[in-house]
């Protein structure tokens, strides 16, 4: 029997079946498994209902992801590293402005926090005013450059 099958399929398919459901095991902070779920649920509801997808979280911080469709579970492992990664100098983080001022823009940040990113952080690396290129609701990506000792966050472009 092993002679025949070896015979039809003598080494593994490069790629399982599009209709073969596939797993990925990731690990987060025991801390985080909360920001995951979300207040009674909704976090990870959403990401179950949004990507087709099943998500298992033990209390050890173990996440395994799986679905039909490869591309559901990388969209999902990438919001789940955007849900837990931490606010720390160097980070980037996707952030949506929120209010306009003379002296720069503030933009929110994981729907947690704001971060200032000074007009002349803009004209440094836009040579151009920043009332041109930043508008309120604008979403851009941003790098925490510095957190002072009262939390509060100074931002820099890319």
């Amino acid at each position: 029997i092993l002679q025949i099958m070896n015979s039809k399929i003598n080494k593994p398919l490069d790629r399982l079946s599009t209709s073969v459901p596939k797993i990925r095991k990731i690990k987060i902070d025991k801390e985080q498994i909360k920001n995951i779920i979300g207040k009674n649920g909704v976090i990870i509801k959403s990401l179950v209902e949004r990507y087709d997808c099943k998500i298992d979280i033990n209390e050890e911080g173990i996440v395994l992801i799986s679905s039909k469709y490869e591309d559901n579970i990388n969209n999902v492992i990438e919001e789940i590293d955007y849900i837990t990664k931490e606010i720390e100098i160097g980070a980037i983080f996707k952030g949506k402005v929120i209010k306009l001022t003379q002296f720069g823009a503030f933009v929110n940040i994981k729907d947690k926090k704001d971060g200032l990113l000074k007009i002349k952080k803009i004209e440094k690396k836009k040579n151009i005013s920043p009332s041109w290129e930043i508008y309120e609701g604008m979403i851009l990506d941003v790098i925490i450059s510095k957190i002072d000792n009262n939390g509060k966050i100074s931002l820099k472009l890319p």
